[in-house]
């Protein structure tokens, strides 16, 4: 096992015992906007698939809203599947769990392709995972901050000659997209532009943008089927 590894699951298992007694149901997070923003409807959406239903209508929301398709509950979320398995506060912290598992990993691979020490990557995991800025949106939604890094990753894998950022940026912009909030997304797509340019070598940086501006186009039409009944 290499070091990187060994580094990645030490933090993991630190972010997993700060978790273990909302993961074993002994606790529950509920505070702040988790009652507001998400959880209500993410219930819904689980019983709702749990009955047969496909969560298109919630009319006990807002006077009748589109619940599939709700702004800030992160409906469209794979995770959100979580609901429909386990009670909702459980389902909630699971999910977080795997959240942060994501957002540290994605983190730790950027700083390691940018040739950063293996333990000082997952530090850098850690820290972005649990720092305030990214906590404090939490209790709204987790796609924004667990995004960001697979986003920027993609952008460092199109600054080199690689397959992986074929397959790699489609699915993390087709993710990104999931949650379509237009700042935060133009935000994350320049970011990943500036990586891939600023990590390119000077004959390829054109050709890194355009495999990004390809591979987007593609995530687009992944997320399509959602982004479009949205608008």
């Amino acid at each position: 096992m290499s070091l990187f590894v060994m580094a990645v699951l030490t933090v993991l298992l630190a972010q997993l015992w700060w978790l273990w007694p909302a993961l074993t149901g002994a606790s529950a997070f509920f505070t702040r906007d988790i009652l507001a923003f998400r959880l209500p409807y993410q219930a819904r959406l689980g019983a709702e698939l749990v009955e047969g239903r496909w969560p298109a209508w919630a009319p006990e929301f807002g006077g009748g809203m589109p619940l599939w398709h709700h702004p800030s509950a992160e409906n469209a979320d794979p995770l959100t599947l979580l609901f429909a398995l386990l009670p909702p506060h459980h389902a909630n912290a699971v999910s977080m769990a795997l959240h942060l598992v994501l957002t540290t990993v994605g983190m730790a691979l950027l700083c390691r392709s940018l040739r950063v020490h293996p333990v000082l990557s997952a530090w850098a995991g850690l820290m972005y995972a649990c720092s305030g800025p990214a906590a404090s949106f939490y209790t709204v939604g987790f796609m924004d901050v667990t995004s960001l890094p697979w986003v920027l990753l993609g952008g460092r894998m199109c600054a080199r000659p690689s397959s992986r950022a074929r397959w790699l940026v489609p699915l993390v912009v087709a993710y990104r997209l999931l949650r379509p909030d237009p700042l935060m997304v133009a935000a994350s797509m320049v970011l990943a532009a500036l990586v891939a340019w600023s990590c390119a070598a000077l004959g390829r940086r054109r050709q890194a943008l355009v495999e990004l501006a390809l591979g987007s186009c593609l995530g687009a039409l992944l997320a399509a089927p959602f982004l479009l009944p949205a608008a």
